[in-house]
Formats: C-alpha cells, structure tokens, sequence
C-alpha cells in the first residue's frame, strides 16, 4: 500500500518570485541529506530516492514521496532539526542541510519539513548547523568542470551554483553574483573555476568552494583547441623524423 505523501513548504515566497532553480537546489539539497544519513554503497535502489507527486497551489509547498529504505533517514534529519542537535549526523548529511540554510539565508525564506513527532521542523536563516574543523581543510585551488543548477535566490551579494567534476562529484560553488551570471551563460559547458575549496578530511574529495574567478574554455575540436593555443610554436618540425630518432637511440 502507498504511503501518505509528505510535504514541503517554503514560506515568505511569491509564487511568480520563485525560480525553479532555487526549488531544484532545495530539494536535491534535501535529497542529498537523507541518502548520506544512512549510506549503503552497494544497494541497488528500486526507484527514486525522493520523488515529488504533486505541487499544490501556489507553487511553494510540494508533495514528495520517500523511498522506504530512507524512511528513517527523513526521521533523523527531522529529529535533528526539532532539538536542534545535528551531532549525531554524518558531516555530508550536515553539509547537504548547511546549503539549504544558506541558500534560504540568501532569499529569506523558511522552509519546513515532514514532521517529527507531531512537531514541524523548520530551517532558516537562524539554523546554525556546525562543521567541525577536522571534518574538513581548505585551501586555494582550481577545479575543471561543468556547470550546472545555477541559481541561489534573489537577495544578498552572492549566488550559488554546481560544478560537477569529471568523476562527477558535485562541488558546491559560492561566489558574487558578477561571477554566477558569467556561470550561467556558460551552463553545461566545461570551466575552469580559480578560489578557497573546501576538502572532505575522511576521503578528500571536494564539496564547497568561493569562488574568485573563472577559466572559460573555448568551445570546438580540443585539437583545434589546442593548435590555436600554441599557434605557430611547433612550425617546421618534422613529426615522423623526431619519433624515428628517438626509436634508433
């Protein structure tokens, strides 16, 4: 038998203010922190781990449906967020919840989750949700990737976006909203991005990063690519004689 579906709703938004981006961000952001709360590697899911089955009127509450193998991940994030203690969550379950609190702090808005016994628990711009220091390290690096999900709310300095990797981890980049809108005319497109990231201590592999400025890519052939960056260098030089003399050395 189907269960209920759950529900959940943004409140402070304007229905015609609401950019799907932001939705999308929220929920994947959600889905995130249930999957990690209780990881299981080598499980094959039947179906989608959070599906949404309806969109009531308004657009800023939505019906969504949970696997049953998360069942227990929603209650302790949940938990969590009722007792405002989210120590005895993984540090990707707390880091997937500090994105959504951050992206609700850049648009002011609130958010509410399935309850927990009977309580709604909400998420705000007055959640404080700690990453410990030696969970994580940080450091000035450049990542290559593709962008994705730009978007971050309408409000503040700063927006938000994704680059997802070549082994497709996805980082979560944070930057001026000069630097997000130079991101979003190149969606999907491979770039260079130059900032602070941020490392997972236990495996590290990256998952946040500020942001300073970016590498765009020129798009076509990467061998046309390439002869274009080093134009007229390698003139003259006979290819099949160089391999020849290297072979008879």
């Amino acid at each position: 038998m189907a269960t209920k579906p759950l529900e959940l709703r943004l409140r402070e938004v304007q229905p015609d203010r609401l950019d799907v981006s932001d939705v999308l961000t929220l929920l994947k952001a959600y889905r995130d922190a249930l999957v990690s709360v209780f990881p299981e590697p080598d499980a094959i899911p039947s179906g989608p781990a959070v599906a949404i089955v309806g969109i009531k009127k308004g657009s800023s509450r939505f019906q969504i449906r949970i696997a049953p193998r998360l069942r227990k991940s929603m209650m302790a994030v949940s938990r969590a967020i009722v007792e405002n203690d989210f120590s005895a969550l993984p540090a990707e379950t707390r880091r997937s919840l500090k994105s959504i609190v951050a992206s609700l702090k850049s648009a002011r808005r609130t958010l509410e989750l399935p309850a927990y016994r009977r309580r709604t628990p909400i998420l705000n711009s007055s959640t404080v949700i700690v990453i410990n220091d030696f969970e994580a390290y940080s450091g000035p690096t450049t990542l290559y990737g593709r962008i994705r999900l730009t978007g971050g709310g309408g409000q503040g300095d700063h927006g938000r976006a994704e680059l997802v990797l070549g082994d497709n981890t996805v980082v979560r980049l944070v930057a001026p909203k000069a630097i997000i809108k130079q991101l979003g005319s190149n969606l999907y497109d491979e770039v260079g991005v130059n900032g602070t990231a941020r490392w997972d201590s236990a495996t590290n592999i990256p998952f946040q990063m500020d942001v300073s400025s970016i590498q765009n890519f020129p798009k076509g052939d990467p061998f046309e690519r390439l002869a274009r960056v080093t134009g007229d260098h390698w003139e003259g030089i006979d290819a099949e004689k160089y391999v020849s003399d290297l072979r008879s050395d």
